[in-house]
């Protein structure tokens, strides 16, 4: 049974990956004619936006010749299947002031999940017509591009080679005052300040590789349960962020204040033992 580590670590890897082979392309929209009956002219659409509404605008012409026919004398229908075969959407198009047109709206709730839909038009009057195809659901409406994910790969290895060097950094720093042995403060430290800063950029690292992450497993690489806990990860650390630098701020004025004692007490020859972040 796969586990939820081992599917995050397929994420990772497959996100990697995707900046050296080439996206499988949806199969191609075809008609299914004989040698005569209704040709349907429809848009070409590969992809769709998840949760946003479509509206769908075809022709139908005679296969033999190519003109177009008078849409009061043919009835046309669409129907929708997700990837487990189960019908979406069946209805019937509306007629449209152009000749030979039809149109129909579609709810974007019909493509509220990450999938590929088959679709199929129905046409006839004495004669028929058929045409059929495939569309994708992603977040964007989109197929990543290469340029698009060699961005993305740069600034996805980027980030965790930011993040781990302010890791490192974050641990060099010092957290205090320097102290001598009796535990006294000998010198006020103004790199525990910068260590502050340091770990501001360790927590938005973490942010922009969970958003990145996230955003490729959902919209791209069909990884939905990981991918979205990643996204939704870096949506609470974005929440979270105002509260804890305006936290952060405060504690930073405090202690400003308090090294400004300090350094007076010592100016003056006292001892003091308090005085760290």
């Amino acid at each position: 049974m796969v586990t939820f580590q081992q599917k995050i670590i397929f994420l990772l890897v497959v996100v990697a990956l995707l900046g050296f082979v080439n996206a499988q392309g949806i199969p191609p929209q075809t008609n299914i004619n004989l040698e005569k009956g209704l040709q349907i002219y429809y848009p070409s659409i590969e992809y769709l936006k998840q949760n946003q509404d479509f509206t769908l605008n075809i022709r139908v012409g005679n296969i033999t010749d190519g003109k177009l026919i008078n849409n009061a004398l043919a009835n046309c229908t669409v129907e929708i299947q997700n990837s487990s075969g189960n019908v979406l959407f069946l209805q019937n198009l509306s007629t449209s002031s152009t000749l030979g047109g039809y149109n129909i709206f579609i709810a974007g709730g019909n493509f509220s999940n990450l999938e590929v839909l088959t679709w199929t038009l129905f046409c006839d009057n004495e004669v028929g017509g058929v045409a059929e195809g495939t569309v994708q659901v992603t977040i964007t409406g989109k197929e990543l591009t290469g340029e698009e994910t060699s961005i993305m790969i740069f600034l996805l290895i980027l980030y965790v080679c930011l993040l781990v060097l302010s890791i490192y950094s974050y641990g060099k720093l010092p957290s205090g005052n320097a102290r001598g042995e009796d535990g006294m403060i000998i010198k006020i430290s103004y790199l525990k300040y910068l260590r502050v800063f340091v770990g501001g950029l360790v927590y938005l690292f973490g942010f922009l590789i969970l958003n990145l992450s996230g955003t490729m497993g959902i919209a791209y690489i069909n990884q939905g349960f990981a991918g979205t806990l990643l996204f939704n990860l870096s949506i609470i650390m974005g929440y979270l962020a105002i509260p804890l630098l305006l936290l952060t701020l405060f504690k930073l004025l405090e202690n400003a204040l308090h090294d400004k004692e300090i350094k007076r007490l010592m100016a003056r020859g006292i001892e003091v033992d308090g005085g760290t972040l």
